[in-house]
């Protein structure tokens, strides 16, 4: 396979009529990314880090197939540009400017056959990790569908080699299908699941949660504007299945079992007090802070 191809998709198992294509933001401009300098080597190297010890190893892992487009502003710089195309399983974008939600249909619409009827896209964060059946559970969940968003609530936030049970119904891995009808392609783009805030998307139309052990991993760290740990310890010294090269740090069983408690306690505080502090942080980020 091609450095610079993405693995083959999931069009060969369905005769040639679903298409199924992950979509990662990188290093893009976004409203998210607020002023945060998307181009600086620093922040890049630390998120190329991340990417490679969560994201990357849980997509090569796969027990079904996908294609996986990966944007990245195209003012990288040329070394870390080097770094992103020396891996397998993706096709890294260099995006021209900010990236909006036409202009994921686009890229997306660009990379689709003739012969597609069904299209799914899914969301993930290039700081993150799915189970390796993640791919295969969204395709057969999205057998015959249309305008169907798929959840999976069930997963882990990592923190620090420590990981915890999390449940979110509206999570930053939701996925879309959606009927393309015949002749569609080049006239109309398709929607995709990066339309909206993936909290909000389930409200514009049917969203289905499929329950299944745990599907995703939502890494802790120093970088994330969104994100924080409020889950509940898991007390197994054994790592979780389904997520190969997940780093856990060495500790006592008795440690491990002490912050269960700890992060039951969590729990309890009052979601206003949550929602109130990833707002001072988001305001943060959008000043330079």
């Amino acid at each position: 396979m091609n450095r610079h191809e993405p693995r083959p998709g999931s069009r060969s198992a369905a005769a040639g009529e679903v298409f199924h294509i992950v979509l990662t933001r990188f290093n893009v401009r976004t409203y998210v990314t607020g002023a945060t300098d998307v181009v600086s080597p620093e922040w890049i190297r630390r998120r190329l880090d991340l990417f490679e010890t969560f994201c990357l190893p849980s997509m090569q892992a796969q027990s079904a197939q996908c294609d996986w487009l990966v944007f990245f502003d195209a003012g990288t710089p040329p070394d870390l540009r080097r770094r992103v195309e020396s891996h397998t399983g993706y096709a890294p974008v260099w995006v021209d400017g900010a990236l909006d939600n036409l202009r994921v249909s686009e890229f997306v619409t660009d990379r689709l056959p003739s012969r597609a009827r069904t299209l799914i896209t899914t969301r993930l964060d290039n700081d993150d990790a799915v189970a390796s059946d993640f791919v295969a559970r969204i395709q057969h969940a999205a057998r015959g569908q249309d305008r169907l968003y798929i959840n999976f609530p069930f997963g882990y936030q990592w923190d620090n080699g420590r990981i915890y049970y999390y449940l979110h119904f509206a999570n930053p891995f939701l996925s879309l299908v959606e009927r393309l009808p015949p002749g569609a392609i080049g006239r109309r783009s398709p929607t995709t699941v990066i339309s909206g805030n993936h909290d909000r998307l389930g409200r514009t139309g049917r969203l289905r949660q499929v329950w299944r052990p745990p599907m995703w991993v939502q890494v802790i760290h120093a970088d994330n504007v969104l994100n924080e740990l409020v889950g509940v310890r898991r007390p197994s010294l054994q790592p979780p299945d389904r997520f190969p090269a997940i780093p856990l740090a060495a500790e006592r069983s008795a440690d491990r079992q002490l912050d269960v408690a700890r992060s039951a306690g969590r729990l309890a505080a009052l979601a206003w007090r949550r929602r109130e502090r990833i707002a001072r942080r988001i305001a943060t980020r959008a000043r330079g802070g």
